[in-house]
């Protein structure tokens, strides 16, 4: 039988997004907000992302989206 997911999270792949909650990986905290919606989330290498800061959205790990923040080139 096919697994049948009943999110469009998988849409939200590659998508920006928000923390709105800091990613805390120590406490398995931290909230995102992408297209509108706020989702568990989690680092992708277990860092500490500040809320406020832009993230990608990297895969789907059950009901929490892995993310990493954006990396802003200040280089003109």
């Amino acid at each position: 039988a096919k697994k049948t997911v009943p999110t469009n999270s998988y849409s939200l792949i590659n998508k920006h997004g928000i923390v709105t909650i800091d990613i805390n990986p120590i406490e398995g905290v931290g909230q995102v907000k992408v297209n509108g919606e706020i989702w568990s989330a989690k680092a992708e290498n277990e860092e500490k992302i500040p809320k406020g800061t832009e993230i990608e959205v990297l895969k789907i790990d059950g009901v929490k989206l892995v993310v990493a923040p954006i990396k802003v080139n200040s280089v003109l």
